[in-house]
């Protein structure tokens, strides 16, 4: 009513501003509705915007769990010498996931970091969901706890990232990628949770209090963690593993020491100068348990520069083992030929060994001159230079040479594995091979 008599005054005043007062009324009014319009749609933007940033987090997270629980059963694996073969992140000698798994930084009160990053993340994801979902009975406190644990899953990364640049200088391209998820799901959450953090409240008083329930969650993490370390090694078998352990360093003190030729076989050193550490493993190319072992102990001697690796070959074929007593189809020979001549021709004898463990269960008599193409284009070696390798005798005589040395240690059975010349029962087993590595070095 005032403003109705306020316009009239002024009109009356002024019958100018009379006649032209509605068309400013209403250039008012549209600038009014204009305005209203920019903000419904800024919040909508901002809303669409909030939402995007929560998938980001969700997804991220996701992708974390996945990839935290590969490699929570990558070093499982390689622990116990049960590697099904060659990880899927082991690239070359700079990304390699298994020197990085088997490192002595790679795990923490003897839980392995994959597993303590993946109960973490497992216990993020509820915090955010039940923050982001409005089921949280106090969706702040929820919030504010998830951008606290969010940044310390990222924090946790970017540490663990400073490690294996500055301590290993190997990286684990799956690791690589749980660092970047983390970061991913601190921004996701930050940038989600913006707007929505009311000021900080004594959250520690409330979780001592009523909010216990999220003090659990908490409490929940190393928890998950142990629980589910106890699980993963009740399902190897190492419920003994104390024991297996002392038993197995008394049978190396106790064993008798080989004078092994260290220049026969494949040679691996990660540093330079003399080795304070010698492994020797003998392997038959077509034995499982060598396929599974093999890459525990090349990550081992990666990860330790003090320590080198001599594979040498004990085919279990009387064709060209002297020690076996049957003679097969020849196929283990063939195939320890064309390791060497990998070798000795292009200095690829290790990734020969990859391909031919990778392809063990397909490797026959029948097939092979298609599978040594196969192979021979995979390391891009010709393949007339392999046959004529394969057929001279200094390649033939090195196998023989080998499988001699094999015989004079008394070798049962492949794989046979010895550190500085003694014999390692259960050396596949990485808790075996650290003890009686830390025993040789005293």
């Amino acid at each position: 009513m005032r403003l109705k008599a306020s316009v009239k005054l002024i009109s009356n005043a002024n019958p100018r501003l009379h006649a032209e007062l509605p068309n400013s009324l209403f250039m008012m009014f549209v600038l009014i509705s204009n305005r209203k319009t920019d903000l419904l749609d800024a919040m909508k933007n901002t809303t669409s915007n909030t939402k995007a940033w929560s998938w980001v987090a969700v997804l991220s997270t996701l992708i974390a769990l996945g990839l935290h629980a590969y490699l929570t059963v990558e070093f499982y694996q390689l622990k116990f010498g049960v590697s099904s073969g060659k990880s899927l992140c082991n690239v070359s000698a700079t990304f390699n996931c298994e020197v990085v798994a088997i490192s002595p930084y790679a795990s923490f009160l003897s839980v392995p970091m994959a597993l303590w990053g993946l109960m973490t993340n497992l216990i993020f994801l509820v915090l955010f969901v039940g923050a982001w979902s409005g089921m949280a009975s106090s969706t702040s406190l929820w919030t504010r706890l998830s951008l606290w644990l969010s940044g310390a899953i990222a924090l946790a990364s970017v540490v663990m990232g400073a490690i294996s640049a500055t301590k290993l200088g190997t990286y684990c391209l799956f690791c690589i990628g749980t660092y970047i998820a983390s970061l991913g799901t601190f921004v996701g959450t930050w940038m989600w949770s913006r707007g929505r953090l009311e000021p900080t409240h004594n959250d520690m008083a409330t979780l001592m209090g009523p909010g216990k329930l999220l003090l659990l969650l908490f409490v929940a993490i190393p928890g998950l963690a142990f629980f589910g370390n106890k699980v993963m090694l009740d399902s190897y078998g190492a419920g003994r593993l104390g024991i297996v352990v002392q038993e197995s360093l008394n049978d190396w003190v106790s064993a008798k020491t080989n004078d092994f030729d260290p220049t026969k076989g494949l040679v691996y050193q990660a540093g330079k100068g003399d080795a304070k550490v010698t492994l020797v493993e003998f392997v038959d190319l077509l034995c499982p348990h060598c396929k599974a072992a093999t890459p525990t102990l090349h990550a081992f001697a990666e990860s330790r520069p003090d320590t080198k690796l001599v594979l040498k070959i004990f085919p279990l074929d009387g064709t060209c083992n002297q020690v076996i007593q049957r003679k097969g189809d020849g196929i283990r020979c063939q195939w320890s030929y064309a390791l060497f001549c990998a070798e000795k021709l292009a200095q690829k004898g290790w990734p020969a060994l990859d391909w031919i463990f990778a392809h063990q269960a397909e490797l026959n008599f029948p097939q092979y001159d298609t599978q040594l193409q196969e192979m021979a284009t995979a390391l891009q070696l010709k393949l007339e230079e392999m046959k004529a390798c394969m057929g001279q005798s200094d390649i033939q005589d090195l196998v023989t040479a080998m499988a001699n040395e094999g015989q004079k240690a008394e070798l049962q059975g492949t794989p046979a594995i010895y550190l500085n010349g003694r014999k390692v029962d259960r050396g596949q087993a990485l808790p075996v091979l650290d003890g009686i590595y830390k025993k040789a070095k005293e």
